[in-house]
């Protein structure tokens, strides 16, 4: 499922063909039509792309005297606005790979079915927290590496299991503490559904230990690798990454807008940081959940830039220019989920 339908991507492309050099169209489309997670990425490229091609000129991968060629390259139709930036979308899949919850509780309620074990199974996963002070901090839940698991399981899980099934037990409660692992199982047949609790690791609780900081910085090199002499800017993409979806204050977590301020205390070459996201899902008393798939955005402009924007006129310019997207038809949550 893509963010936008194929007749949108295709009629995008088709547009920017004035706009745009001839190789950037068809990489683009070739990019576009290869299966996998990057496909959001190029998505992403393309929207931007098409948005700053409404109100100014806009350039793809366009050499300046350095090294590496970045994203964007635009110059404003009007106004002084003029940058250089590279775009990155921003997902929480690297700390999934290192807390595979979902791969356990797979291979778990797998299990359970290949025993014929008719009643419900909740899960109990401890965590620990590494770093020496707040600003090093990061948690990890405790389970086996994600290629461990079912090797894990059949060796600590299996055998109780098997004892539940052969004894007809109506409850049972199943406790594995080894090093770096440690969670509890509790079977109960007259529970038809299960469960799991397990520590946040999705929450940022250091302002530099997180998939946002980590996408800056990393950007933040490329950049200064391209010899552009305009302003340097980086778009943050939604690609479902909690940090990035929250910008104000979260309880037992630092926010995003912490992570960028820290982030331009540490940098001065970046002028700005865009961040576009999908709105959360809200209730409404009378209608009940209502799901509004838009791009809304929001721009920080470092006070320490060495060749600094004026903040409320890229604001303006931007919205003009996403003012002219179409509306998606998916959100990052579903299109790793549907």
């Amino acid at each position: 499922m893509a963010m936008f339908p194929r007749r949108v991507l295709q009629r995008l492309l088709d547009q920017l063909k004035d706009n745009l050099s001839l190789e950037a169209p068809a990489k683009l489309a070739h990019e576009l039509d290869r299966p996998g997670a990057s496909t959001l990425g190029y998505e992403w490229e393309l929207a931007l792309l098409f948005a700053l091609s409404r109100v100014g000129q806009v350039a793809y991968e366009k050499g300046h005297s350095g090294t590496r060629r970045p994203d964007l390259s635009f110059v404003a139709a009007e106004g002084p606005i003029r940058f250089v930036a590279d775009v990155a979308t921003v997902s929480d899949a690297g700390l999934e790979a290192e807390n595979p919850v979902i791969r356990f509780s797979q291979s778990v309620h797998r299990l359970k079915r290949k025993y014929h074990l008719p009643g419900g199974i909740s899960y109990d996963i401890k965590g620990e927290t590494s770093g020496k002070s707040n600003r090093d901090q990061k948690t990890r839940v405790k389970l086996p590496k994600a290629s461990d698991i079912n090797r894990f399981l059949a060796e600590h899980v299996v055998p109780e299991f098997q004892r539940i099934s052969k004894e007809k037990r109506p409850k049972a409660t199943i406790k594995v503490d080894e090093p770096g692992v440690e969670f509890t199982l509790h079977y109960a047949e007259c529970q038809q559904y299960g469960g799991g609790t397990y520590p946040s690791y999705t929450a940022a609780q250091s302002p530099t230990r997180n998939p946002v900081y980590t996408t800056l910085k990393s950007k933040t090199e490329q950049l200064k690798k391209s010899g552009a002499t305009d302003a340097l800017g980086i778009f943050l993409c939604d690609g479902g990454c909690l940090l990035l979806s929250k910008a104000g204050p979260q309880p037992q977590q630092v926010s995003l807008d912490r992570v960028i301020g820290e982030f331009f205390r540490q940098n001065s070459s970046i002028a700005f940081v865009v961040v576009l996201v999908f709105p959360e899902l809200r209730v409404d008393v009378f209608r009940g959940l209502i799901e509004e798939v838009k791009i809304t955005g929001r721009v920080y402009s470092n006070p320490r830039a060495a060749n600094p924007l004026p903040g409320k006129q890229l604001l303006e310019l931007l919205n003009r220019g996403l003012s002219a997207l179409p509306q998606p038809v998916a959100d990052p949550t579903m299109l790793y989920n549907g």
